[in-house]
């Protein structure tokens, strides 16, 4: 019997973790998930991923923008640049000293091979300026701008599958801490009829009526209730705690579940469970965020497509500067303008085939999710089938450990009729007991189990 317990209580030693701030101590089921929806961490990581898709929207927006900028170019010359000119100075000299009969035509050089060195330019350079540039045709940018919207909306619909998630979670967690309770509340009682028991038959056997064997074997079986019971109490601990993991509230603040475990079963049997009807894919956020991955990526083949159209970009300049040795004299010192403007046609011929690489690639990963929804649609129907089977079971097993249930508590109520009438023993007492304790820990483990079906099928249905 104890190993029997403890071992049933193993299973709710496997949740995850998270944390929050407390708004309020008493939740029933569904005020759980809504806090969780609100406060874990996965809820604010999610919350995240939307800001930072806006945030990619508009740095994709950013690009069909003009793109404004102004620069200042200051250059001081410590030598001002030597240029070689062409010797073109000496012969036309020499030539104007020989017509005036200044030296003889036989003196006259040829130009010189080594060139004329010059500078230009003065000491101090100083120029500034304003410039745009923007994108005045490209077919390819304005198909992309809806593919970052549509990304936008496909971080949406991933979130929703991260909120059927934390739903399923915190369910599990809050049935498995109301189990927890619901198995202290029946031991504390069982605890209060054997020691009522116990104390019972010491009378007896004090006036010789009963052997002090039969006051043993009970006062055993008290030891073994309370020393399970000390377990249960511990992992009632753990198991609100692991609920508050799941719903991101503070570890150290206090939580009470208000649903009660038997008003939960009984609302689902009058509840329809959905069992025969029909189910298509799109119910489940995940295929929905499928289809629109499947859109993204026909928008990407089309953006492929359209790159080897022409692109056109505009751009103007507008710019003064100014040559002097010293800036600071203003009748030395005078500015020039300079104005352009003009647009550049980009015409792909020839890429390498890089374009055609990445058309085939699109296409590829187009199969792969195409593969991966029609798997999906498969994985579905198996998920619905499983559950619907798996909440029919848990059915017929509820209901017949409450048979059982009902069965081993007769049978225990007449061992302590049999036993203070002086027609049973202590023996009987203690099979009973140990099979009404068997009997009410597989009851409580068939409620757990049909609760964790419904919130399995619920997720597979996409509820």
């Amino acid at each position: 019997m104890k190993k029997s317990l403890s071992n049933f209580f193993l299973f709710l030693l496997i949740w995850p973790l998270g944390h929050s701030l407390p708004g309020q101590t008493n939740f029933s089921l569904e005020e759980a998930v809504q806090y969780a929806l609100k406060n874990s961490t996965q809820v604010k990581l999610n919350q995240l991923n939307i800001v930072d898709a806006d945030a990619q929207v508009m740095e994709y927006k950013s690009i069909g923008y003009p793109k404004v900028n102004a620069d200042i170019d200051f250059q001081h010359f410590f030598a001002i640049p030597t240029t070689i000119l062409p010797d073109f100075f000496s012969p036309a000299i020499d030539g104007r000293l020989v017509y005036y009969k200044l030296l003889d035509s036989n003196r006259v050089d040829q130009p010189s091979d080594k060139g004329f060195p010059a500078r230009f330019g003065r000491s101090n350079s100083l120029s500034g300026g304003i410039g745009m540039n923007t994108i005045l045709y490209d077919p390819s940018f304005f198909v992309g701008l809806k593919a970052a919207k549509l990304y936008k909306e496909l971080a949406t619909r991933q979130n929703a599958v991260s909120d059927i998630t934390i739903r399923q979670s915190v369910a599990k967690a809050y049935l498995g801490a109301l189990i927890a309770l619901k198995s202290k509340t029946i031991l504390d009682q069982n605890i209060t009829t054997l020691d009522k028991i116990t104390k019972e038959t010491q009378i007896i056997q004090s006036k010789g009526f009963a052997e002090q064997l039969d006051v043993d074997r009970l006062s055993l079986s008290l030891q073994i209730l309370q020393l399970e019971a000390e377990k249960v109490s511990r992992m009632t601990e753990i198991t609100a705690n692991v609920l508050k993991v799941q719903m991101g509230y503070p570890m150290d603040a206090p939580i009470i579940m208000t649903d009660d475990l038997d008003a939960l079963v009984e609302r689902l049997k009058v509840d329809d469970v959905d069992l025969v009807s029909g189910f298509r894919a799109d119910q489940r956020p995940e295929y929905r965020s499928m289809q629109l991955a499947e859109e993204l990526s026909k928008i990407r083949l089309k953006t492929i497509k359209l790159r080897a159209y022409p692109t056109v970009n505009g751009f103007a300049n507008l710019a003064y500067g100014t040559q002097t040795n010293n800036l600071f004299d203003a009748e030395e010192t005078q500015w020039f303008p300079t104005a352009i403007a003009g647009f550049k046609v980009n015409i792909p011929i020839f890429d390498g085939f890089s374009r055609k690489a990445q058309y085939q690639r699109a296409n590829i990963e187009l199969d792969k999710l195409h593969l991966q929804m029609k798997e999906f649609e498969r994985g579905m129907q198996l998920e619905v089938t499983t559950a619907r089977i798996q909440v029919n079971n848990a059915r017929t097993t509820l209901d017949g450990s409450k048979r059982n249930l009902d069965l081993a508590q007769r049978i225990y109520d007449q061992s302590q009729l049999k036993f203070k009438g002086g027609v049973g023993s202590s023996l009987e007492i203690n099979q009973a007991e140990t099979a009404f304790i068997q009997a009410q820990g597989s009851y409580i483990n068939a409620l757990y189990t049909l609760l964790v079906a419904k919130t399995d099928l619920d997720k597979a249905l996409g509820k």
